[in-house]
């Protein structure tokens, strides 16, 4: 998982999306490793994005895909406002990466929203 986004962050996205397979399908979701790699080859990487944050969001809960992951995924849309909405879903339900989004690199491009500043005050981060 930090690979690809490390491949992402770099700019190699297609690398990150090959690591994103192998780490999905190592977690069990063969169908969805499946269809992202498909992606690769024929599609944009913001639409194979696009598609994996549905499938995640249909996952999304206790027991599912947590806000956190679903947060990266919209910075990888470069969709501000959904990005924190799920910042703000994950610090909610007390996700342990939560604490960590003052630095994390992905939410640099938030991080001068007043929302993300509210955020970081409710978690006492600021």
């Amino acid at each position: 998982w930090y690979l690809a986004r490390c491949h992402w962050l770099k700019g190699d996205k297609k690398a990150s999306l090959e690591e994103y397979v192998r780490a999905i399908e190592l977690s069990g979701d063969k169908e969805l490793s499946q269809k992202i790699r498909q992606g690769i080859n024929s599609a944009d990487e913001k639409e194979i994005v696009r598609s994996w944050t549905l499938e995640w969001k249909k996952q999304a809960g206790p027991q599912g895909v947590d806000d956190h992951s679903i947060a990266i995924l919209y910075f990888y849309q470069d969709d501000k406002q959904e990005t924190l909405n799920w910042l703000e879903k994950s610090v909610s339900a007390h996700h342990p990466w939560a604490t960590w989004i003052d630095a994390e690199p992905e939410f640099d491009f938030v991080r001068d929203e007043p929302r993300f500043q509210e955020i970081l005050r409710k978690m006492n981060l600021k």
